[in-house]
């Protein structure tokens, strides 16, 4: 066999093959990215959350304690609680968070379907603790027939004035009628913060 009949590709032709293919790795990475941040997207342009581990941000809607990304009524989306910290649970560790609707039906949700959980510390509207990782899965689940959602937390977290606490989840379906639906948060079984929803 002719000796150039035995040749391989040259250095410099290797070295191209292999920037085009970490070019085209890159570029799919990017758009899987971009792809998952659009479906996290709200309908709700006054509000942002973001998955991010580093950037994750929330900002409440005329200081409801909780609303829905997408405010249309009988659609399943995300809920968005955020409350500051006060009474009672001032001073304690986070063991449990319980929200309590009238009118909706948290049965979709369990602990795959928890976006955010976490502590804004000074009020700029991002997360600096996140409690994520300590939301006990077979403590997270609807009763009631939906209406009732509660989330068990392990771990120490405290519970100090000022904070805020953030927690989002994916899964719940909003009322079937417009309007204003009472809803309460229970952190810890000892501090009750009343609110409600509003779908349109």
């Amino acid at each position: 066999m002719p000796e150039s009949s035995r040749r391989g590709l040259s250095p410099a032709v290797g070295v191209v093959v292999l920037v085009v293919i970490t070019l085209m790795m890159s570029v799919s990475v990017a758009w899987s990215v971009g792809a998952f941040e659009t479906t996290l997207s709200e309908d709700r342009t006054d509000s942002v959350v973001d998955d991010g581990t580093t950037n994750q941000r929330i900002q409440p809607v005329q200081d409801e304690v909780i609303y829905a990304l997408d405010d249309d009524t009988g659609e399943t989306t995300t809920h968005v609680v955020v409350l500051e910290i006060t009474g009672d649970n001032v001073g304690n560790s986070l063991n449990e968070v319980e929200i309590s609707y009238s009118a909706s039906d948290a049965s979709g949700t369990g602990a795959d379907q928890i976006r955010l959980a976490g502590f804004d510390t000074d009020d700029d509207g991002r997360t600096e603790v996140d409690w994520s990782g300590d939301v006990e899965t077979d403590d997270v689940g609807a009763t009631n027939g939906g209406l009732t959602l509660t989330a068990g937390v392990t771990g120490n977290y405290d519970l100090d004035s000022g904070k805020t606490l953030v927690f989002a989840f994916r899964g719940v379906e909003n009322p079937g009628t417009a309007g204003s639906h009472t809803v309460e948060v229970d952190v810890n079984d000892e501090q009750v913060y009343a609110g409600t929803l509003t779908v349109d």
